[in-house]
């Protein structure tokens, strides 16, 4: 089955699932940190892989749009572990490819390349990588390509393609921003070598996986019924 990679920056959501042998990741970002309230990221990284150890991969995401300051933002998130992987994005905020600091990083720790939306990010990610032997991630944001009305599993199947044909084993691709349960059916039949989930869409897939749907038609209309009766609608 597909790798389901942990997608949270909640410590104790991280405790929960820490030794739950369905997690085989994890990863974070800055606006997961932010909604969880990390206000020391040294601490929040410190903490985390002193939770989960040191077997699993965990990302963490760089903090600046700086070219400098991601390189030496990169060599500072890497020592913290031999399991980390380093989140640099496609592209800083301005537009532009930063491919050439991530072609020089590759050479020296391990990368998570992320915010990727096209196969054409993917195939330009791929060739900068072609000659290097570290460890490589790409996040492909399959739930923000289908929100913008484009088909993800296209998207992660061609990806995956663009990958093959340069036969890169040190590189796995990652469905990043999951929206449903579902998705992670999509994923692995679409030949993405990991899903990362929130804790919310991990609880509800173990739940409802294997849900008999016509007890679930019952239940959906009792807990419309319950609904209506406990607010005292009436006609």
């Amino acid at each position: 089955m597909i790798k389901i990679f942990l997608d949270t920056a909640d410590i104790k959501e991280i405790e929960k699932w820490s030794k739950d042998s369905l997690i085989s990741g994890y990863t974070t970002n800055p606006s997961l940190a932010k909604k969880s309230g990390i206000k020391n990221y040294r601490d929040f990284m410190k903490t985390v892989l002193d939770i989960v150890g040191d077997e699993k991969p965990v990302s963490f995401e760089v903090l600046s749009n700086n070219r400098e300051e991601i390189r030496e933002q990169a060599f500072i998130i890497s020592e913290f572990g031999k399991n980390v992987y380093v989140k640099i994005p496609i592209k800083n905020t301005d537009g532009e490819y930063l491919i050439g600091l991530i072609q020089s990083l590759s050479k020296r720790i391990n990368l998570n390349i992320t915010a990727i939306m096209s196969v054409d990010q993917v195939r330009i990610s791929s060739e900068c990588l072609l000659y290097n032997n570290n460890k490589y991630i790409l996040s492909m944001f399959a739930g923000r390509i289908a929100d913008c009305g484009h088909n993800p599993r296209l998207a992660i199947a061609g990806a995956k393609r663009e990958i093959e044909k340069h036969s890169l084993k040190n590189i796995e691709l990652l469905w990043a921003s999951t929206r449903e349960a579902y998705n992670i059916h999509d994923a692995d039949t679409n030949h993405a070598d990991i899903i990362t989930c929130t804790p919310q869409i991990l609880d509800k897939f173990i739940k409802l996986r294997n849900k008999n749907l016509e007890e679930y038609s019952v239940e959906t209309a009792q807990m419309f019924y319950n609904d209506a009766i406990e607010s005292g609608l009436s006609l």
